[in-house]
């Protein structure tokens, strides 16, 4: 399903497919230290899909092997705990989610679900891991890039927090 997103349908920008897919992996941190030819090879191998408003990308619970470049549109980050089911936030353009499915089944700790138009580019890690071990350098540039997000992100949880309300339960992520 590679076909051109509304906004590129309007501007006239018949850039699509594989081109598309290529400017936007080499847009995405995540991948920025994956050499060109890998990123080459992943662009035939991604598409874009679009989703309606109220449909769900994934749900809580699931597992899956897929991660999401959000392209056009917007959603919303679910969780549901002890049946209520509560909104985490609304999610735009230029984010990535599901990095960790590329390398292993992960659950999904949250479902997302649609609110406007959403055409995401789908990476699937059953077509695109092998390119990545294959290619000289490109899983070291992935993991590398996936490792320094990782503690970035547990740094800013930990700069939230108080040193008092740190226990090994709640902190550690970068330690493992």
């Amino acid at each position: 399903m590679n076909s051109c997103t509304d906004s590129e349908r309007k501007n006239g920008d018949e850039k699509c497919g594989f081109e598309r897919n290529l400017e936007i992996l080499r847009e995405i941190e995540l991948f920025s230290a994956v050499p060109f030819n890998s990123l080459k090879a992943m662009a035939l191998l991604c598409r874009v899909v679009r989703y309606d408003p109220q449909e769900c990308v994934f749900r809580q619970g699931d597992f899956d092997h897929k991660a999401y470049y959000l392209i056009e549109g917007s959603c919303e980050l679910l969780r549901k705990d002890d049946g209520a089911e509560h909104s985490i936030g609304i999610l735009e353009a230029g984010q990535v989610l599901g990095a960790m499915a590329l390398l292993s089944d992960v659950q999904r700790l949250f479902s997302l679900r649609v609110v406007e138009p959403l055409f995401c580019l789908e990476i699937d890690r059953n077509k695109v891991f092998n390119v990545l071990l294959e290619t000289n350098g490109g899983s070291a540039g992935f993991l590398k890039v996936l490792v320094k997000r990782i503690v970035h992100w547990e740094d800013v949880l930990l700069s939230a927090q108080t040193c008092e309300s740190c226990t090994l339960q709640n902190v550690g992520v970068s330690l493992v």
